[in-house]
């Protein structure tokens, strides 16, 4: 279906008046998707900031990887913003719509057009016993002006849906990869693009004529009545806004064949009754049915013997205003210059062989020589046709911004994406050397507090093994040593002073193996009462070579359930056998652990629930994970958190 030619006879019926407020809604529009677009683009490129870099893969040294990884990141930063920027274009007129809408209303008020024909089907006068008395026989008419709620009902869902999506994404899910927000609001911009193309072809110029409020449900436009004064209707909204089309003031009855672009074929009819200063529009498909076919008729009769005007047809005349304003639509033709569209007349006034001049001036004329039997008296008709547009077009400043504005707007929305990527891709890079000497950092920085572990004091328990219980905290085999106990029981000494984000390292020394052997640090350890702590355990077993780090919460019904495994793994950086001896670095920042085994980088956990169920601060200590074996600690640390990471993108 041809849906531009119709839109352009829809701003057709616009008055000089509404043209200017039209101008200026496309205007703002256009303006704020371009702002909105930019906002999209900060938008996305501080998530990427706050991201948490291990989510994304690893860096790999081939280029084609790297290249892979950008370009991927990039388009999910501007992908949203340029579908924003396209809906911008498509949801006001192109210039050559909009010039031509106004140059045909100009050249049928003005009644003197000697292109446009009477319609061959003429509707007959109505006689006297003929007129309708009733205003119900004209509701079947289905009017062009006024925005479906349908259509309106699907704008208003699909931005509902997408703020839904982006609140869920974000604020219920957030533990989610940022990545995966991204690729969703890249879906929603497909989404709200689709929608945007369906309103600019079908709701467009009722925007530009109705206002913002064609944008929203609304009661339909209803016909009141058609009586010997005129034509009356209350206009589409939820206020009362009635308006008369008196049959005094009509200056023209058009119609408008519309015909799909591929087949030909005519796929509806737009009527159009118009005054300099008010129209009113209907359009009849082709396949409507017999009330609405009788309907339109019986008002075509109406207007005709109310107005006596002959019913004409615009359809010649709106592919030809449509076929030159493909060349003359340009904007320095409106605001300043008319000099192209001047030399394209004297060209074709000098031609006096239509096919030359076709081929001189391209398909300017293309489609008018398509639609015309007979090629003798082309040069006379087409002349004729320049000159009338030429002194009916008044300059028109366009409704579309430059194209070379979107296209400059796009290429550095398309940088600014790239530039994302590639400072991501940076800064994933630069992620490995940042915790590589991280530990080197912390043993520069002064201790918040150090013990050797080698003599008695008053921070750590000490316990002699009793009858009844075989648990011991002593200082032996060169250390600080905790064994004994029932087999298989994990022991801890805490040390009484509570810390809340901090770096502790211990060096750890395992005597004996056992089935679930472990040695390491307590961190954030709180009493939650019955002698139950919540606290953060890093520990290694230096039979098994791997590390592991866990969220112990009392409280379940299953005691097992109390351990909410973190991250572990195996570890090369672990040194195992007999009285190996280890050191561990357990950084605690907010959420996030950083766990070191050796000075060497081996996990790292962020605590991403909604409500975090971490502990922030509490009090530190040592753990041995069986009591079977002999858990040796030295040299106790606590250094101040160090500072995070802070990305590229965080610092512009």
């Amino acid at each position: 279906m041809s849906s531009a030619k119709s839109e352009m006879v829809a701003l057709m019926c616009m008055t000089p008046s509404q043209f200017q407020a039209g101008w200026r809604r496309g205007r703002v529009l256009q303006w704020f998707c371009v702002a909105l677009a930019w906002g999209s683009v900060g938008g996305a490129a501080y998530l990427l900031s706050l991201s948490d870099l291990h989510q994304f893969s690893p860096p790999s040294g081939n280029l084609g990887d790297v290249f892979g990884s950008v370009v991927r990141t990039a388009s999910s930063v501007a992908l949203l913003p340029l579908s924003i920027l396209l809906c911008a274009v498509v949801l006001v007129p192109s210039g050559k719509y909009w010039l031509g809408s106004r140059t045909q209303r100009t050249v049928i008020l003005a009644g003197e057009s000697k292109l446009i024909p009477a319609a061959i089907d003429q509707p007959t006068p109505l006689k006297d016993a003929e007129l309708p008395r009733d205003v119900s026989l004209f509701r079947p008419l289905k009017s062009l002006v006024g925005t479906s709620n349908l259509l309106t009902t699907l704008l208003a869902f699909t931005l509902l849906l997408s703020v839904s999506a982006i609140i869920s994404v974000f604020w219920l899910e957030p533990h989610r990869p940022l990545m995966s927000p991204l690729i969703t609001l890249a879906q929603l911009a497909l989404a709200f693009l689709t929608t945007g193309r369906i309103m600019s072809s079908i709701g467009g110029p009722q925007f530009l004529m109705e206002g913002w409020g064609a944008l929203l449900p609304a009661r339909r436009a209803r016909l009141l009545a058609v009586d010997n004064w005129g034509i009356r209707w209350r206009a589409r909204g939820w206020r009362t806004s009635e308006k008369t089309l008196a049959w005094q003031d009509v200056a023209a009855f058009c119609v408008y064949h519309n015909s799909d672009t591929t087949s030909s074929k005519i796929t509806n009819d737009i009527y159009v009754v118009m005054s300099s200063d008010l129209s009113f529009a209907w359009t009849l498909p082709h396949r409507s049915k017999s009330a609405a076919r009788a309907a339109s008729e019986l008002l075509s009769r109406l207007v005709v013997t109310r107005t006596h005007k002959s019913l004409l047809d615009i359809t010649q005349h709106v592919e030809t205003v449509d076929v030159w304003t493909q060349a003359a639509a340009k904007p320095r033709t409106y605001e300043r210059d008319q000099r192209s569209l001047a030399q394209l007349v004297e060209t074709e006034r000098s031609k006096s062989n239509p096919t030359a001049a076709t081929e001189k001036v391209g398909d300017f004329f293309s489609e008018l020589y398509e639609k015309r039997a007979h090629a003798e008296g082309m040069a006379p008709l087409h002349r004729t046709m320049l000159e009338e547009i030429e002194r009916h077009a008044s300059p028109a400043r366009p409704i579309r911004l430059r194209a070379r504005f979107y296209w400059l707007n796009a290429l550095l929305i398309v940088l600014v994406a790239l530039a994302t990527g590639g400072a991501l891709e940076y800064e994933q890079r630069q992620l490995p050397a940042y915790y590589r000497t991280l530990p080197a950092q912390i043993a520069a920085a002064t201790p918040v507090y150090r013990s050797p572990l080698t003599a008695p004091n008053t921070d750590w328990p000490l316990r002699g093994p009793t009858v009844t219980n075989t648990t011991t905290y002593q200082y032996t085999h060169g250390g600080y040593a905790i064994t004994g106990g029932p087999a298989g029981y994990t022991l801890e000494a805490i040390m009484r002073i509570r810390f809340g984000d901090i770096a502790v390292a211990v060096t750890v020394r395992q005597i004996g193996t056992a089935y679930n052997d472990g040695i390491g640090l307590v961190a954030r350890s709180l009493d939650r009462g019955a002698n139950e702590y919540d606290k953060i355990v890093f520990m290694i077993s230096p039979t098994k070579g791997f590390w592991t780090l866990y969220h112990y919460q009392p409280g379940h019904n299953n005691s097992d359930d109390n351990w909410r495994y973190l991250d572990g793994g195996d570890s090369a950086a672990i040194h195992t056998g007999a009285d190996a001896v280890n050191r561990l670095l357990l950084v605690l920042r907010g959420t996030e652990y950083l766990c070191y085994v050796n000075n060497q980088f081996v996990g790292r956990h962020v605590d991403t629930t909604v409500i975090s169920s971490s502990p922030r601060s509490g009090f530190t200590g040592l753990i041995i994970n069986d009591d079977m074996t002999v858990g040796v600690f030295n040299d106790f640390t606590v250094y101040p958190a160090p500072a995070p990471y802070q990305p590229l993108l965080q610092s512009l």
